[in-house]
C-alpha cells in the first residue's frame, strides 16, 4: 500500500521528509508499523525522515484520526517545521531499522525540515480497526503569493471600482470580533481575492454586514472602525445586498448585480456595477480571484466539563482563606469551604439542586503550602482529596424539608444573655484557634436556655458562590460565615464559662457514632468542628 500510493504520486521516497504515523501506541503495532515504513522510506537516504504520530496529545479519534493526522501534515508542510513528538524520551527497543527514520525529537524539530532539496513532502498512514488501511502522500502548496506593486496600490482592484465584502456570524459580538480579526490580515491581500473569499468560502449565518471598499487598506478600515463598536450602515449597500444583510433575501448570484446604494456609486447606464457579476472584481493580472487564508471563526471559548471530572482548587497560604484560619498555629482550609467545592462538583456532575449527606470528614486540609484540591464524582459520592482524602459525601437530590417560620423578636427573647463577640475571639485564640479579619464575622452574640442567636455581618457573596449545603435558604454560604447556616439546640453553658460544653448536634453524634458525644459549644455552632 505504501508504494503504490508513491507511485500513483510519482515521488521517490527519499524526498518525504515526515511520515505522520497511525500510532497506535502499543507494543506490538508500534515496532509492525515502522518496520514497514523503514522498508518503504528508509535505507541508505542522504536526509533520515522524521516519524510522529498526532495521538500522543490527542489521544485515538476513532474515525477522526485519520483527518486529524492530515491536519498536522499539511500545518507542518505549510510552515516547513517539523513538530516534536511529545511526550517522548525512550523509543520502543523493538524498533528496528537502518537509522533511515528517526522519531522527531526536540534535536530534529529544531533542524529544520529533513529534506532541505526540493518540495517539501509527507506522508499520512491510518489504519481502521475494520481493515481499511489507508496511506496518503502530501506535498506543499505552490507559492501564491502575489508580487509587490507600486507603493500604494496593494490590494487595490484594476478598475479602481469598489468591492462588496459580506461578514457574518451567529452573534454580534463575534461579528464584531471577526471583524477585528480580518482588519490585522487583509492588508497584503489582493481584495478581489478577500472579497472571494468571505462570499465563496464562508458559510453565511444570520447576524450580518456588507462593507465596500476599492483596495484592502480601506476595507481593513471599514473592519475596525465596525469592530470597535461602529454601526453598518445598509442604506450605503446595493439593494440586493440590503436584502441579504437583512435575512430578507439571497446573496446576489453569480452573473447578476446587486444594484447600486442609492447617489453612491456610479453605474454603467443600466444600473448594475462593472465587475465579473458576483461581486469580486477581476484580480490584478486579470487572473480569476481565488480563495486566500483568512482568520476563522471566532468560537465562543467555553468549557463544558467532561462529566465525572475532577473540579479542581488551589489554595495558597497566604490567601485569607486559609491565613485567616490557623489552627494551633498552622492555615487550615476551613470545612465548610470543602463542602462548597464537594457541592459545586455534584451539581455539575448533572445532579441539579443536589444536596450533600452522610458527610464524613476524613483529614483536615493544613495549608503551610500550596494545596491542590480535587471534587472527584462517582457513583453518586463526591471525594475531596489532596494526595489523601479529606471529605467524602453522598448525593442527595430529595427536596429539603421547607424551613419554619422564624419569630425573630421571640427568639431574642429567648436569648436574653448577651456575650461581646471580641471576648469569644480572644478565648479561641487563647485555646489554639485564631480567627482573622475574614473570619470574624459575628456581630451580636446572644444565649439563654434554648440554644444560642447570633448576628452575623459578611462580605457580599459573588454571584457564583455555592448555595448554602445546610438549608432550604438560597442565601450563598461562604467559609467566612459558615455559622449562619448551622443550628445547634445547645442547652444553658456553665457557669465556669460560656464557652464550654453543650450537647452535641444530630449531624455531629451521626459522624462521632456516640449518641452521648459533646461538642464545644463554639465548634457546635459552626457545624461541630470538634467532637469531645
Amino acid at each position: 500500500m505504501l508504494r503504490e500510493a508513491l507511485a500513483v504520486a510519482g515521488v521517490d521516497p527519499h524526498s518525504v521528509g515526515l511520515l505522520e504515523t497511525h500510532g497506535t501506541g502499543t507494543h506490538l503495532g508500534d515496532p509492525v508499523e515502522f518496520a514497514a515504513l523503514e522498508r518503504v522510506y528508509g535505507g541508505d537516504r542522504p536526509h533520515p525522515a522524521a516519524v510522529g504520530s498526532v495521538k500522543s496529545v490527542l489521544g485515538h479519534l476513532n474515525t477522526a484520526a485519520g483527518i486529524a493526522g492530515v491536519v498536522k501534515a499539511v500545518l507542518a508542510l505549510e510552515h516547513g517545521s517539523v513538530p516534536r513528538q511529545v511526550p517522548f524520551d525512550t523509543p520502543n527497543r523493538a524498533l528496528g531499522g537502518a537509522g533511515g527514520l528517526r522519531i522527531a525529537d526536540a534535536r530534529i524539530a529544531e533542524a529544520g525540515w529533513p529534506v532541505p532539496d526540493g518540495p517539501r513532502r509527507a506522508a499520512v498512514s491510518s489504519f481502521g480497526i475494520g481493515g481499511t488501511n489507508a496511506h496518503v502522500v502530501l506535498e506543499q502548496a505552490p507559492d501564491t503569493r502575489v508580487p509587490a506593486g507600486p507603493a500604494g496600490s496593494a490590494g487595490a482592484v484594476p478598475d479602481g471600482r469598489r468591492q462588496w465584502a459580506v461578514l457574518s456570524a451567529h452573534t454580534e459580538p463575534a461579528l464584531r470580533e471577526l471583524a477585528g480579526a480580518l482588519a490585522d490580515a487583509v492588508g497584503p491581500l489582493p481584495l478581489p481575492d478577500v472579497v472571494h473569499t468571505l462570499r465563496e468560502g464562508r458559510s453565511h449565518r444570520r447576524t450580518r454586514i456588507v462593507l465596500g471598499a476599492a483596495t484592502t487598506a480601506e476595507l481593513a478600515d471599514e473592519l475596525r472602525k465596525f469592530a470597535d463598536g461602529g454601526r453598518f450602515d445598509a442604506t450605503a449597500v446595493p439593494d440586493g445586498y440590503r436584502a441579504w444583510a437583512a435575512g430578507e433575501g439571497p446573496l446576489p448570484e453569480s452573473g447578476s448585480e446587486a444594484g447600486n446604494a442609492s447617489g453612491t456609486e456610479s453605474g454603467n447606464g443600466n444600473g448594475t456595477e462593472s465587475g465579473n457579476g458576483n461581486g469580486t472584481g477581476t484580480a490584478p493580472g486579470g487572473r480569476r480571484p481565488r480563495r486566500v487564508r483568512l482568520p476563522g471563526y471566532p468560537f465562543a471559548r467555553t468549557r463544558w466539563p467532561r462529566p465525572g471530572a475532577a473540579l479542581v482548587r488551589t489554595v495558597r497560604p497566604d490567601e485569607p482563606l486559609a491565613a485567616d484560619h490557623v489552627v494551633a498555629g498552622r492555615p487550615v482550609l476551613p470545612a465548610a469551604a470543602q463542602l462548597d467545592l464537594a457541592l459545586t462538583a455534584a451539581r455539575r456532575d448533572g445532579a441539579g439542586t443536589g444536596r450533600l449527606t452522610d458527610i464524613a470528614f476524613h483529614r483536615p486540609v493544613e495549608v503551610t503550602d500550596t494545596v491542590t484540591l480535587s471534587a472527584t464524582v462517582t457513583d453518586g459520592t463526591v471525594t475531596v482529596a489532596s494526595d489523601t482524602p479529606h471529605t467524602e459525601a453522598r448525593i442527595t437530590t430529595a427536596a429539603p424539608e421547607p424551613a419554619a417560620p422564624l419569630d425573630l423578636a421571640a427568639l431574642r427573647a429567648a436569648h436574653p444573655d448577651r456575650a461581646e463577640p471580641a471576648d469569644l475571639y480572644r478565648w479561641f485564640a487563647d485555646h489554639g484557634v485564631s480567627y482573622g479579619p475574614a473570619f470574624q464575622v459575628l456581630r451580636e452574640l446572644r444565649h439563654g436556655d434554648e440554644g444560642a442567636l447570633a448576628r452575623v455581618e459578611a462580605p457580599t457573596p459573588s454571584p457564583t458562590a455555592t448555595p448554602c449545603p445546610r438549608t432550604s435558604s438560597t442565601a450563598p454560604c461562604r467559609p467566612s460565615s459558615a455559622a449562619c447556616c448551622a443550628r445547634t439546640s445547645a442547652a444553658r453553658p456553665s457557669s465556669r464559662s460560656p464557652w464550654t460544653r453543650s450537647p452535641c448536634t444530630p449531624a455531629c453524634r451521626a459522624r462521632s457514632g456516640s449518641a452521648s458525644a459533646r461538642c464545644r459549644w463554639p465548634a457546635g455552632a459552626a457545624g461541630c468542628a470538634s467532637t469531645t
